[in-house]
């Protein structure tokens, strides 16, 4: 055999040897012919095998056999597939089989880590992601080995449950409270004060119960708690908490029709003002909750031609909640809008200087604070580690 692939070879690179052999090179085709003529029996090649590759010709003293030999040696190389029936050798391509597509699903893996996951153990490997199910074709072990490695990225991946208590607090009604001495309140007035402050307080450690002082401000109609969501914290996932109201405003645009006249087409369209939470880069251990929270205040400070105009305030901070600290409170976020509505006699109101006379103008302000109490049972329901034994 090893005498007979020295003489027969697929592809050969000649480097700068000190002897050489006299081989004669022909495409595929030719040396078929050739052998069908000294094994004795028609070869016929099918349509889809690509036969624009050479080989070397055999020597003429190789024997039929040896020939025969060479032959399905080399079909074998070129993942060629043969039949013999009667005096005749068909020549066709594999047929590759058909793998099966398999359905993974997936809860808390970012999509980027799965599809980098499979680019680098198993290239090669065709799949698609839809939102949190992976289709993937692929044999069996490969499904099985994918699917495994998914379950214990995702198990990695620690969670906690946060509350969040969001109040509105109205200021000019929380002075007025905590002015009155009359007011039998369970909480010192500085404390109360601080709250509605200008600057915004920031502290892990609470000298009172967030939520009864809350509950106390609701019952003298001062707060109004406008959101109170557990959202269930995953590493690193992002998350997003909105109270707004969707504020209607026209919108006109000006075109051109055929004729080249102006066209006003006037749109009807809808703004979000209001309160708006980002929480991002969660990172959780066992010791602590750490998260970044991006919090964007927005008001109406008046309207021009029926179209608001806004302001925005952003405010951003890093909470860590512990076992010593699980709790946190943002305080203080004011927001203030000065509203103007001009009123007018028809026909009289327009009439100029003296129509000033017939012509009035309220404005209001509204003054209000904003606070964020976030709290977690984390801790306490984590079990204690067992001690090692010695």
């Amino acid at each position: 055999m090893g005498a007979t692939m020295k003489k027969i070879l697929t592809i050969l690179l000649f480097l700068s040897f000190s002897f050489s052999y006299d081989l004669k090179k022909a495409d595929f085709s030719t040396f078929c012919n050739y052998v069908s003529f000294h094994i004795g029996k028609n070869i016929v090649i099918s349509e889809e095998v690509k036969t624009n590759f050479s080989v070397f010709m055999p020597n003429d003293d190789m024997k039929p056999s040896e020939i025969r030999r060479a032959f399905f040696t080399i079909l074998k190389s070129k993942n060629l597939n043969y039949k013999i029936i009667d005096n005749t050798i068909l020549v066709y391509k594999k047929t590759q089989l058909k793998l099966p597509t398999y359905v993974i699903r997936f809860n808390y893996i970012p999509s980027s880590v799965i599809s980098t996951y499979i680019k680098n153990f198993y290239p090669g490997v065709k799949f698609q992601i839809f939102q949190n199910k992976l289709l993937i074709t692929c044999n069996y072990s490969q499904y099985h080995d994918i699917k495994l490695s998914i379950s214990k990225l995702q198990n990695s991946y620690k969670k906690a449950q946060v509350n969040f208590l969001i109040t509105v607090i109205n200021n000019k009604k929380a002075k007025e409270l905590g002015s009155n001495l009359s007011v039998k309140s369970p909480f010192h007035n500085s404390v109360f004060f601080d709250l509605v402050t200008d600057t915004a307080t920031i502290s892990s450690s609470l000298p009172y119960d967030f939520s009864t002082f809350i509950r106390f401000l609701n019952q003298k109609g001062v707060a109004e708690t406008i959101s109170k969501p557990t959202i269930n914290l995953i590493d690193s996932h992002d998350y997003s908490l909105e109270s707004v109201h969707n504020i209607p405003y026209t919108e006109k645009t000006v075109t051109v029709d055929k004729d080249g006249n102006p066209v006003t087409q006037t749109d009807i369209k809808y703004k979000d003002i209001g309160l708006k939470i980002y929480i991002k880069n969660v990172y959780i251990t066992e010791k602590n909750i750490d998260f970044d929270m991006d919090i964007y205040i927005q008001n109406i400070v008046s309207m021009v031609n029926n179209n608001p105009i806004t302001d925005t305030k952003h405010f951003n901070t890093h909470i860590q909640l512990t076992k010593d600290n699980p709790n946190y409170i943002i305080a203080g976020l004011r927001s203030v809008t000065k509203l103007s509505d001009k009123t007018k006699i028809p026909v009289l109101g327009d009439i100029p200087v003296i129509g000033l006379l017939f012509q009035s103008k309220k404005e209001s302000v509204e003054d209000l604070s904003f606070s964020f109490y976030i709290s977690t049972s984390f801790f306490k329901n984590a079990m204690p580690k067992p001690e090692e034994r010695p």
